[in-house]
């Protein structure tokens, strides 16, 4: 690993096992599923807060933030 500039990330960029999603894979993950329930991308930030309280909503309400 290269700890010398503070990163636990494999050199050569590869991320370790134990790393989260990056944001590039938490988007293409949005999209995918977007695409999969025949919802369009939301392009702004109150068209993505309007489609996720809706499908919260459609879906029992729950994973709300406090």
């Amino acid at each position: 690993m290269d700890r010398a500039h503070g990163s636990t990330r494999r050199r050569f960029g590869r991320p370790s096992e134990g790393d989260k999603p990056t944001v590039k894979q938490i988007y293409a993950l949005a999209a995918a599923l977007c695409e999969r329930c025949g919802e369009e991308f939301p392009e702004s930030k109150p068209a993505a807060s309007e489609l996720i309280e809706r499908l919260r909503d459609e879906n029992g309400g729950g994973g709300r933030e406090p």
